[in-house]
C-alpha cells in the first residue's frame, strides 16, 4: 500500500534488505519486480512518462558462509551497467523448488518429538486416510525403517477391514509385504513377492550395503534427481527394461518428483542394509507366499530359490497346508521389473493367487514354474 501511495505521488518505492538468505532474497526479488510492474501500470494510467527502473538494495548476498537452500540464487555482475543483478526467473524457479539444505539446518529437539505419518487410500469402493503418531523418537535414529512402515501399513488394513488382506509388492515395497506376512500374519492371508528379498543375513554385508545406500543418498542430494537417475538406471539390473520402447518415459517421470530429500531419506533409511533379516523367519511362514522373478534377473532367481528352499520346499517332512499354498513363478523376457515389462502376466498371477487363497479348503501344491 505504502509502494502504491508513493508511485501516485511520483515517488520512488525502493526494497531495501541485508544480510539475507537466499530464500529471503528470491522474495524480495519477486516483491520489486512485482512493484517495477506495478509502477509501469501507474504511470500509464495517470499519463505520465514512464521513469527508468529503480536499483532495488537487495542485501549483502554471500554475506552468510552457508545457505538455507540446496540451489544457489544467480547473482552476477552486468558489465554495461555496473550493478550487480539478479534473475527474476532463477528467484522463481527458487521459490517453487525450494529444498532445505540439511548440513546447514540442523533439528533439533528437546524431549520427545511427536513424528506424524498419513496415508490416503482411494479405490473405486471406498475413500479414506489414517494418521500415526509415534513419541519419542531420537534424532540420532533413522526417521523410517521398514518396522515403522509395515506398522503404519498395518494400521491402514485394520482402519480399511476387520479381516485379512493380501498384499502386492515390488523391490522395496516386496521386502515391507514379506515384513508384515512374517511378522503380521493374523492380519495378512497371503502375499504376492515381486523381485523381492528377505534381506542379508551376514553382518558385513549389510554394512556394506549400508554405507553404499548411504553414498547413493548422499549423490542424490548433491547433484540433483537427474544425474542420480541416469547413474541408477544405468546398472545391470536394468538391462531388460532399457530395452523396452517406453524406459525413457519412465525415467522422465521418475525426474518430475519434486523431493529429492524425502527420497534420499527413503533410499537410506530403508535400505536392506538396515533391515532385520528375514530369512530364519521364512521357516516358521505361517502366510501363503508367492515368489515372482523375472527370467534374466540371474540375481534375484537365486534369492527366490533360497527363498523357496527356507520355505521348506527342500525338505520332505514338510506337509502343512500353507506349504501347500507356496508357489514360485519365473516370469519370461524380463529382468528385475517384472510388473513394468510384462504386466499382463503378472496381473493374471495376482488373479490366480487370491483365487487358490479363497478356495484353500481343497490346497493344491504349488509348484515351481515358468509362465
Amino acid at each position: 500500500m505504502i509502494a502504491r501511495w508513493a508511485h501516485r505521488q511520483g515517488k520512488m518505492a525502493v526494497v531495501s534488505a541485508a544480510f539475507e538468505s537466499g530464500l529471503a532474497l528470491s522474495t524480495y526479488i519477486l516483491f520489486s519486480c512485482y512493484l517495477e510492474m506495478w509502477h509501469a501500470d501507474t504511470c500509464k494510467w495517470m499519463n505520465n512518462k514512464l521513469a527508468p527502473s529503480v536499483a532495488h538494495g537487495l542485501g549483502t548476498y554471500r554475506w552468510l558462509e552457508e545457505d538455507v537452500t540446496n540451489n544457489l540464487l544467480g547473482i552476477s555482475h552486468n558489465p554495461f551497467i555496473g550493478f550487480i543483478e539478479a534473475s527474476v526467473a532463477d528467484a522463481a524457479h527458487l521459490l517453487h523448488k525450494f529444498q532445505i539444505n540439511h548440513n546447514v539446518i540442523n533439528r533439533t529437539f528437546t524431549g520427545e518429538e511427536v513424528l506424524r505419518y498419513q496415508l490416503t487410500l482411494n479405490s473405486n469402493d471406498f475413500s479414506c486416510s489414517i494418521n500415526v503418531q509415534e513419541i519419542g523418537q531420537r534424532i540420532d535414529q533413522p526417521t523410517l525403517s521398514i518396522e515403522i512402515v509395515a506398522d503404519l501399513l498395518v494400521k491402514l488394513v485394520e482402519h480399511i477391514t476387520p479381516g485379512k488382506v493380501t498384499l502386492v509388492g515390488y523391490s522395496m515395497g516386496a521386502r515391507i509385504a514379506l515384513y508384515m506376512a512374517l511378522k503380521f500374519s493374523d492380519k495378512i492371508e497371503g502375499a504376492v513377492v515381486l523381485s523381492g528379498s528377505p534381506g542379508l543375513e551376514d553382518t558385513v554385508e549389510r554394512k556394506i550395503r549400508r554405507g553404499k545406500d548411504d553414498s547413493r543418498a548422499r549423490c542424490l542430494v548433491t547433484h540433483g534427481l537427474q544425474l542420480f537417475l541416469n547413474t541408477w538406471y544405468s546398472g545391470g539390473l536394468w538391462k531388460s527394461l532399457r530395452s523396452q520402447p517406453y524406459f525413457n518415459q519412465i525415467v522422465a517421470r521418475g525426474s518430475l518428483h519434486d523431493d529429492t530429500q524425502g527420497l534420499a531419506r527413503v533410499l537410506s533409511d530403508l535400505s536392506t542394509g538396515r533391515q532385520p533379516s528375514l530369512w530364519e523367519d521364512l521357516k516358521h511362514c505361517k502366510v501363503p507366499l508367492m515368489l515372482v522373478v523375472g527370467e534374466r534377473d540371474e540375481k534375484f532367481k537365486r534369492v527366490a530359490q533360497k527363498m523357496w528352499h527356507e520355505l521348506g520346499h527342500g525338505r520332505t517332512d514338510r506337509d502343512d497346508p500353507v506349504s501347500k499354498l507356496h508357489e514360485m513363478v519365473v516370469v519370461p523376457n524380463c529382468g528385475h521389473a517384472v510388473h513394468l515389462v510384462n504386466p499382463l502376466p503378472i496381473i493374471r498371477l495376482v488373479r490366480q493367487f487370491v483365487n487358490r487363497l479363497r478356495s484353500a479348503q481343497v490346497p493344491v501344491k504349488g509348484p515351481v514354474r515358468d509362465l
